[in-house]
C-alpha cells in the first residue's frame, strides 16, 4: 500500500476512529498525515468551523488573549483545543488579537517636570560648597568574558569632586543606592 492510500484511508476513518488509531492501524507517522494533508490544501470542516467561532470570539471579547480565548473555544466546540494550535489558526487567519492598553498615567515626577519645567533644576545658576551637593550615578560593569554584569553606583560631590561613597551590586536598585 503507498503513502498516498494509507492518506487516503487516514482522511476518510479519522474523525469516527481517532487520528491516532487511524495512524496506528496503518502503520503512518502523524508527521506525514500532517505533511501529506498540508501539502494537498486539504482543510478541515473543523477547522474552517473553529476558525469561524473563533472570529466571534474575539468579536465579543476583544481585550481576550489566546490564553483566555482557549477555555472559551473549548465550551463552544466541546473538545480540547492545543494552545499551539489555535495560535497557529490566530495566525493563518490573520486575526491580530485586539489589546486594551491601560491609559498612561504619568508619575509623580514625571507630573512636576511637566507643570514646571522651568523651576525644576535647582542646581543650575547657584553655586555649592563642599558637600552641599552631590551627584549620583549607576554605572554597569561586565565581566567574566562579558556573560556577567555588576552595577556600580558613586556619590560624587559636585564641588570638590571627591567621593565619600559608592556601592556595587548585582541590580541597579534602591537597595544599592541606600548602601551607597
Amino acid at each position: 500500500m503507498t503513502v498516498a492510500e494509507k492518506v487516503s484511508l487516514v482522511r476518510d476513518h479519522h474523525r469516527r476512529y481517532g487520528l491516532n488509531r487511524c495512524c496506528e492501524a496503518l502503520a503512518l507517522s502523524k508527521g506525514t498525515w500532517h505533511y501529506h494533508k498540508r501539502r494537498d490544501g486539504v482543510i478541515d470542516a473543523d477547522e474552517e468551523a473553529i476558525k469561524g467561532l473563533l472570529r466571534e470570539v474575539i468579536l465579543e471579547h476583544p481585550g481576550y488573549g489566546y490564553r483566555r480565548l482557549k477555555p472559551e473555544l473549548e465550551a463552544r466546540t466541546g473538545q480540547r483545543i492545543n494552545h499551539k494550535r489555535l495560535r497557529r489558526l490566530l495566525r493563518e487567519t490573520g486575526l491580530s488579537l485586539i489589546r486594551r492598553l491601560p491609559k498612561y498615567r504619568p508619575s509623580k515626577v514625571q507630573e512636576i517636570l511637566r507643570d514646571n519645567p522651568m523651576h525644576v533644576d535647582l542646581v543650575k545658576g547657584r553655586s555649592f560648597g563642599i558637600l552641599e551637593a552631590l551627584s549620583t550615578d549607576f554605572t554597569e560593569l561586565r565581566y567574566a568574558g562579558g556573560s556577567r554584569k555588576a552595577w556600580f553606583m558613586a556619590m560624587v560631590d559636585i564641588e570638590g569632586k571627591w567621593a565619600p561613597g559608592w556601592a556595587v551590586g548585582p541590580r541597579r536598585n534602591r537597595e544599592l543606592a541606600r548602601e551607597c
